[in-house]
């Protein structure tokens, strides 16, 4: 008989420059598409082929393999296989689970945003929110929707609960053409970035000059004055 460990603890979510925001082992932060594209290492589609689970270097932890064969890389670059680590798995009769963290079984099709550490192992972005389930219609199409999950998601702006993502199934075609939306907004939304930012800094320039003459506008007075005196000689004996 499997004995079952559902692990009391926090997972750990990843987030823009590689800093973790940590949430409770029920509720984590809601990420939007666009988020999720930009900071996926690579995007991929592709089915499993094989999942293997093992002790970690300590021995009181249970890491689970899943050998990705890919179909194509929907961003970035991928080998014709990825293996993907996730936490959790079943080892000698015991398994190990954290809610949020997904779970892969061989012959299943999905997409999964990936992200790469520096030791050369690959991960799955967001957990949940970064795997989307590959099944087909009634019509044979290829269709794609959200990984069912088990977390309570929570705007961050407002605290309440809700959907990185509407749930609605899309085609596969439609799926990658909003990857590639989200892909063509990223230097639009950095140029923007730019913009707002140079905008702040001739804004801040005008106030610090309009501050700086407020200040200082008797001795400019003077000086301008001087100037003048010094310039009418010099006018009257270019006349004469």
């Amino acid at each position: 008989m499997e004995h079952v460990i559902r692990l009391p603890v926090t997972i750990l979510l990843l987030v823009p420059l590689g800093v973790a925001s940590v949430a409770s082992a029920s509720v984590a932060r809601a990420v939007s598409f666009q988020e999720k594209v930009e900071v996926a290492d690579a995007i991929v589609l592709g089915t499993v082929v094989s999942s293997e689970s093992r002790r970690d270097g300590d021995g009181r932890w249970i890491v689970t393999t899943s050998t990705f064969e890919v179909e194509r890389a929907l961003k970035g670059s991928a080998a014709p296989r990825i293996a993907i680590v996730t936490p959790g798995g079943s080892v000698d009769g015991v398994r190990q689970e954290t809610i949020g963290v997904p779970s892969f079984r061989p012959g299943d099709e999905h997409v999964v945003f990936v992200r790469h550490a520096p030791s050369g192992a690959s991960s799955v972005a967001f957990f949940d929110q970064g795997v989307y389930d590959v099944r087909r219609d009634e019509r044979g199409r290829r269709v794609v929707r959200p990984r069912p999950t088990q977390l309570v998601l929570v705007d961050q702006t407002t605290g309440r609960a809700a959907m990185s993502e509407p749930a609605t199934p899309r085609s596969l075609e439609a799926f990658e053409a909003e990857v590639g939306r989200a892909l063509r907004a990223r230097p639009e939304r950095g140029a923007l970035a730019r913009m707002q930012a140079n905008g702040s800094t001739v804004r801040g320039w005008k106030s610090a000059t309009a501050e700086f003459m407020g200040e200082h506008w008797k001795i400019l007075t003077l000086v301008g004055v001087g100037l003048l005196l010094a310039l009418v000689p010099i006018l009257l004996r270019m006349r004469s």
